[in-house]
């Protein structure tokens, strides 16, 4: 009985060792080696880095150490012991003959290396039209507005009345633009319209719209007026036009471009077209004038006396390129100046100084008319205006008809010539 017993105790404690080495074993699995890991998950068939699916806490040894820097060594590539120059070496042509690689860098943003850039990269020359270029524009250009405007136009060679010379031709002028008109002179009542809206204005944009009354404005298709626009056409740096920004009168009447074909009129001549980059700018004009509001009179005179400057300037460019220019002394070019009360009317002309040699243009008035005086005023500065319109179209016309002759003819010479040459043959 009692060996029984004891027989059964022994089971127990058996059954229970064996329990307790098989909760320890599942609670701790047994530590393999990176090798027996390894081999483990490549008979697995498995693909992942054992270093990382099953991390190795334990102390690093010697020989771990030596295997890894081995196998750290064997993936990364060997650096050249000299590593090459950036910059490509001048001093080695066959080499860079053979293919060798150049290795550049960018270069820092410096001022020097933007200086070499601006140097390797600019462009040269100005075209190859002898004109000068209308774009470039003068930075440290006056206004017409400014207080040293008038000084500055003196220095240019611009003589305003009273310091001018009066033209060979003014008395011409003057019984010319006092003629009677074949048109009827204006009503009592236009007058009266007139004499109020200008009472009633008080700024340069209310004398201009009462001011139409007195232009005429009837002409031929092809002859066209601009209103208070700069003339972007002429280059800077002229002489007359030095340090002074482009004149914008506000009144210009002339032909369009287009009147003056076959002749290329903007490339032939300098300052022909007033506004660059127009479709049929206004070419070669003869007529000017300024409004201004009261009080003003002598910016008016002025800026009239620097419109004319220009006028003139395109004019004798013209005339140069026919080789007829001007009798001496002699004004083509006409401008108005008007406040509403009075109506000025000026000849301009371009002489040699006799002290120098420079180039002057004169301002000369020709005639003034108390236009709200009376009736009788009024109608006789209208008259002298709408007469020196028609004298400034005439004057157009008449250049335009010579620059188109002339042209032709240059065209025919040498077919001429050619033809003239293999009958002599």
């Amino acid at each position: 009985m009692t060996g029984r017993v004891a027989k059964t105790r022994q089971t127990r404690q058996t059954r229970q060792t064996r329990q307790t080495r098989q909760t320890r074993r599942s609670r701790n699995p047994p530590t393999l080696s990176s090798e027996q890991l390894l081999s483990t998950i490549t008979v697995a068939g498995q693909s992942e880095d054992p270093a990382q699916k099953f991390p190795d806490t334990r102390a690093p040894r010697a020989e771990d150490d030596e295997a890894g820097e081995a196998a750290k060594a064997a993936r990364t590539p060997p650096k050249p012991p000299n590593p090459p120059s950036l910059a490509p070496k001048a001093a080695d042509p066959p080499a860079q003959a053979a293919g060798a690689t150049c290795l550049c860098r960018r270069a820092p943003l410096t001022r020097k290396n933007l200086a070499l850039l601006d140097r390797t990269t600019g462009e040269k020359g100005a075209g190859a039209s002898g004109l000068p270029d209308a774009t470039t524009s003068n930075t440290s250009s006056i206004s017409s507005t400014a207080p040293g405007f008038a000084a500055q136009a003196r220095k240019n060679g611009i003589f305003l009345y009273p310091d001018s010379r009066p033209p060979a031709n003014l008395d011409e002028l003057r019984q010319q633009y006092a003629a009677s008109r074949i048109s009827a002179s204006p009503t009592k009542s236009t007058f009266e319209k007139y004499s109020y809206k200008v009472e009633k204005v008080h700024n340069e944009a209310g004398i201009t719209a009462a001011s139409q009354l007195l232009l005429k404005e009837d002409y031929s298709k092809g002859y066209i007026d601009e209103r208070n626009r700069p003339f972007t056409g002429y280059p800077p740096d002229l002489g007359f036009n030095n340090s002074l920004s482009a004149p914008q009168p506000d009144y210009i009447q002339g032909l369009e471009r287009s009147a003056f074909m076959p002749f290329p009129v903007d490339e032939q001549l300098n300052g022909a077209i007033l506004y660059k980059n127009d479709h049929n700018p206004i070419t070669l004009p003869h007529l000017a004038g300024e409004w201004k509001g009261p009080g003003k009179a002598i910016r008016a005179t002025r800026q009239s006396g620097y419109d004319g400057a220009c006028l003139v300037y395109a004019r004798n460019q013209a005339l140069l390129y026919l080789g007829t220019p001007d009798p001496p002394g002699h004004a083509q070019v006409t401008t108005f100046t008007s406040d509403g009360t009075d109506l000025r009317l000026f000849a301009h002309y371009a002489r040699t100084s006799s002290v120098d040699g420079t180039t002057e243009y004169h301002q000369y008035p020709i005639s003034s008319t108390m236009l709200i005086g009376t009736h009788q005023d009024f109608s006789r500065g209208r008259r002298a205006l709408r007469n020196a319109q028609d004298h400034a179209m005439e004057q157009s016309h008449q250049l335009r008809d010579q620059l188109r002759d002339h042209w032709r003819e240059q065209q025919r010479r040498p077919a001429a010539e050619a033809e003239g040459g293999d009958e002599t043959v």
